[in-house]
């Protein structure tokens, strides 16, 4: 069971330029104490192909949590358009936000981002090289990505051993871990998006 359950994201500023901060309201549900901070980072994917093109935009620590409904407001300054290729800078992107508690992500929150010129001009006929501060850019805030992954709260940093069984022939097996043991492997499969989260 997970002890935090992100409840609500809204995008404060939407269709903003594209120097301008981002900022989120996020609503999360605390059910146990907490021994540590939960972490917030939002990163922005300028590129598909290229991980190393990823751009930390903000991490903070939130902490201590109280039992209950917690919100606040997550301030993240624009990506530096100087990291991305011209390539890149135009059409969709993605903006991330992930959760962490003592380093183990349990929570990613993904958002297409649409970036284009407002000037119908510039639209039409954009110059080969990109006017940043002519860009506009516009969550798809109603469509997230939702992935939710387990983590052991007691204590996240556990690093879990397959038992081993002997086969027919006396050679060592590995045996997955079950969800009874506590130690289910998360495929980190994308929840549904539903109302909230």
């Amino acid at each position: 069971m997970s002890y935090v359950n992100i409840t609500d994201v809204k995008i404060l500023k939407n269709d903003q330029p594209f120097l301008a901060p981002f900022e989120f309201e996020i609503t999360f549900e605390c059910l146990s104490e907490l021994k540590d901070d939960l972490e917030f980072k939002v990163v922005y994917v300028s590129s598909g192909t290229n991980e190393d093109k990823d751009q930390v935009l903000e991490s903070v620590s939130v902490g201590p949590i109280p039992i209950g409904i917690n919100k606040f407001v997550l301030e993240a300054p624009p990506p530096n358009p100087s990291a991305i290729d011209a390539s890149d800078l135009l059409g969709v992107s993605v903006v991330l936000l992930q959760v962490s508690y003592m380093s183990s992500e349990f929570m990613r929150i993904g958002y297409l981002v649409n970036n284009e010129y407002a000037d119908p001009a510039l639209k039409a006929a954009p110059p080969a090289l990109p006017v940043v501060d002519r860009i506009v850019k516009n969550l798809l805030a109603d469509k997230p990505r939702v992935t939710r992954f387990h983590i052991n709260w007691d204590d996240p940093q556990a690093t879990y051993y397959p038992r081993k069984l002997l086969d027919d022939d006396g050679e060592y097996i590995d045996v997955p871990d079950s969800p009874e043991d506590g130690m289910d492997q998360d495929t980190a499969t994308p929840a549904p998006v539903t109302a909230g989260f």
